[in-house]
């Protein structure tokens, strides 16, 4: 089966529900479905929590905010992983951060130069992209 571009339509197909079926879960209607499995319109926040809750997708809030101009000016962009790799990623980041110890120190003590808060960034967003697919897998055990 061919994976749609729709993260909407991919998480109900996923889940193998009907549009109809999805439509009576979230109470909304088949168009309102249709439209934002089409990119028409964006769900509201409301909708996509249900739609997360019906379809058992912990994954799509977060590719709802990636979708957002404000959220991605701020994060680093989310893949959904497999406990074990989020796991060594993770781990991986912690180790890159505790090489950079001194870089944080230096933040710690007031110095906010833009070099420093520019190597930090990247070492912040490492943890990031491996903290959040850990949460999506202990919220899929849950």
């Amino acid at each position: 089966m061919k994976k749609d571009e729709n993260i909407y339509k991919n998480s109900r197909m996923n889940a193998n529900m009907t549009q109809e079926l999805a439509c009576d879960l979230l109470s909304i209607s088949l168009r309102s479905i249709a439209r934002y499995e089409s990119g028409e319109v964006l769900p509201p926040e409301d909708v996509v929590v249900k739609m997360c809750e019906a379809y058992k997708d912990e994954y799509l809030p977060y590719q709802y905010l990636q979708s957002n101009i404000v959220y991605n000016r701020i994060f680093p962009e989310i893949n959904d992983k497999r406990l074990q790799d989020a796991t060594l990623g993770l781990l991986n980041a912690i180790h890159k951060l505790t090489d950079h110890d001194g870089v944080l120190y230096d933040i710690a003590d007031g110095s906010n130069r833009k070099d420093k808060l520019e190597e930090l960034e990247g070492l912040v967003d490492s943890v990031i992209k491996n903290v959040i697919p850990i949460k999506i897998q202990y919220k899929k055990l849950k």
